[in-house]
Order: C-alpha cells, then sequence, then structure tokens
C-alpha cells in the first residue's frame, strides 16, 4: 500500500510557502531564495531577491541606448533590420534615430540583463566563437541570453564568460564572442542615450 503526501503552495505578498505534511521540501520563489518547510512548519526562510552568486551583478539597466564601440565611437552595434531570428550584429555609423541600434538592457531578478533589440528579440549567446557575428533570437531566461554590463563597459554572457567584441571598428564589422580583456578597447562598450 503506498501512502499519498498532499502538498500545499501558498502565495503570501511576493512569498510562496510550500506545505508538505511529514516530510521535508525545499522551495524557491523570484522573491525568496529558499525556504525550508519540515513537518508543515518552516525552518529558515531567506527574503530579497534571489542572486546567483556566479553573476556578477550588472552595472546597467533600461531602454533605448546606444552602444558604441570604444575602439571608435563614431560606430554603434546595429541588429539586422527585418522581425525573425537569426540577424546578425554589424557595427555601423552610430545614427541614433535608427531604431536597430537601440537596445534595451533589462533587470533579471539574478542581476543579469538581457540585451533586447526594437523588435523585441534577444541577443543570444550560442555560438561563441571569435569572427562568428552574434544574432538575435526569441528571447528565453536562460543563460544562453543572459549578459551583465561589467564597471568596466565590457558585456559579458553569463553562461561562457566571453565578452562581445569586434576586430576592428567600421561599417559591417562583425560583433562576436571572445575572451574579456578590459584592456582591449575592442572589448570596451560605452552606452548613451
Amino acid at each position: 500500500m503506498t501512502s499519498r503526501r498532499v502538498a500545499t503552495s501558498v502565495a503570501i505578498g511576493t512569498a510562496a510557502v510550500l506545505l508538505v505534511t511529514g516530510t521535508a521540501a525545499r522551495v524557491a520563489s523570484a522573491a525568496t531564495s529558499a525556504a525550508v518547510v519540515t513537518d508543515s512548519s518552516v525552518v529558515t526562510a531567506a527574503t530579497g531577491p534571489a542572486v546567483d552568486p556566479a553573476v556578477t551583478p550588472t552595472t546597467n539597466h533600461g531602454g533605448a541606448f546606444l552602444i558604441q564601440s570604444q575602439l571608435d565611437r563614431n560606430y554603434c552595434i546595429q541588429v539586422d533590420a527585418g522581425a525573425t531570428p537569426g540577424r546578425a550584429l554589424s557595427l555601423q555609423q552610430c545614427n541614433s534615430t535608427l531604431p536597430t541600434q537601440r537596445w534595451t538592457f533589462t533587470w533579471n531578478s539574478d542581476q543579469s540583463n538581457l540585451l533586447v533589440d526594437d523588435q523585441g528579440m534577444c541577443v543570444q549567446g550560442r555560438k561563441p566563437q571569435v569572427g562568428v557575428p552574434m544574432t538575435v533570437d526569441y528571447c528565453r531566461f536562460g543563460s544562453v541570453y543572459k549578459f551583465v554590463y561589467t564597471s568596466e563597459g565590457l558585456i559579458e554572457n553569463v553562461l561562457t564568460g566571453q565578452c562581445l567584441s569586434i576586430a576592428r571598428a567600421g561599417s559591417a564589422a562583425a560583433v562576436f564572442f571572445r575572451p574579456c580583456d578590459p584592456t582591449q578597447k575592442t572589448d570596451v562598450w560605452p552606452i548613451s542615450l
């Protein structure tokens, strides 16, 4: 004969509590890092946003940013026009009136960013190879889509630890991943409105 456990989830404000009779459970919500429940009583609980200790907190969030190259601030990251996944990122002459050069840095609960283009698609890090252009795809919240904007001006992928970079500043220069190096102007991206 098998016994059946009954679990009840209760939402209180932004916290979630899981009640399980006669067993222990570990639960987490977007607003709490974890709570341990044993025999229907809370043993420990933490509050505040859940922060992934492996993610260095981002230093930027908001919308309508131009991402300029430190190598030559006359060039900005632009996504190919259109509304389909797979559009490539490249450098083009900065033009603040072009929506394809405006980027939103979301502010995720783990202190990372998604980089969102004017069509609502996200930069993704599936091809972390030097020289292979970055592309956009439908947004997801997996690590491949998460970045942090560092205090040095690097845009670092959470999954790979590699940064957006260029080989040269000029029209149609590919934007790709490479190991992060804040001493290289090819890896540093000032942002402006």
